[in-house]
């Protein structure tokens, strides 16, 4: 079996998860063959862009090795969504993945079905729980007067002084309504809504 090492780590970090000679320790005493060992170190602030997982991925596309040893789940995974994402992944490519310091985490064994099905039902509960706070966020936003979502034009600053310039010059028989639209920044379909609703705006004397 060829073995692909990943470690997430800080720079920081003083040994306090498992080193990669811990990982190749182990993969040799499994019998595995390693493939390759991947790295991506994270700042203080948390900062990186994971281009040695990422590089990870393309190759376990393809199909490179038959297995990820990872230290621990909370050194890869930012969540359980995450994780679910690419358990799937990995699973459609047929490529286990097992945590040295969770030997429980392993999708190569007997119950790695169930582990999958188990974080599958972690990351649906997870997200669900998300959709509810941003919900009870936006209502609370609301409450509080704030406004949700892009704004309209018409609450543009100084879309009103120039819809009604524009707005004089459509009726007067100077400017089309596509010249109208192109000089307010805007799209016909929305011109065309003020228009159909008797929308004024104002100017300025």
């Amino acid at each position: 079996m060829k073995v692909a090492i990943y470690q997430r780590r800080l720079k920081s970090d003083q040994g306090q998860i498992p080193s990669f000679q811990d990982l190749w320790d182990f993969a040799l005493g499994q019998g595995w063959e390693i493939y390759n060992q991947y790295q991506d170190n994270v700042s203080i602030a948390g900062n990186s862009r994971r281009n040695a997982w990422q590089e990870l991925l393309a190759d376990a596309a393809l199909s490179k090795f038959d297995l990820v040893l990872i230290p621990q789940i909370d050194e890869v995974f930012s969540s359980v969504m995450d994780m679910a994402k690419t358990l799937g992944k990995l699973k459609v490519l047929r490529i286990g993945l097992r945590s040295y310091s969770e030997p429980w985490f392993d999708t190569t064994s007997i119950s790695g079905e169930a582990l999958y099905r188990l974080t599958l039902s972690y990351a649906a509960l997870e997200k669900d729980r998300h959709h509810r706070k941003l919900k009870s966020g936006l209502a609370h936003a609301c409450k509080m007067g704030c406004q949700i979502g892009r704004p309209r034009v018409t609450q543009r600053q100084g879309f009103n002084q120039a819809y009604g310039d524009i707005l004089e010059r459509l009726r007067a028989g100077q400017i089309s309504r596509r010249q109208a639209a192109k000089a307010l920044g805007i799209g016909y379909a929305t011109l065309k809504r003020l228009l159909d609703s008797n929308y004024q705006g104002f100017r300025d004397f």
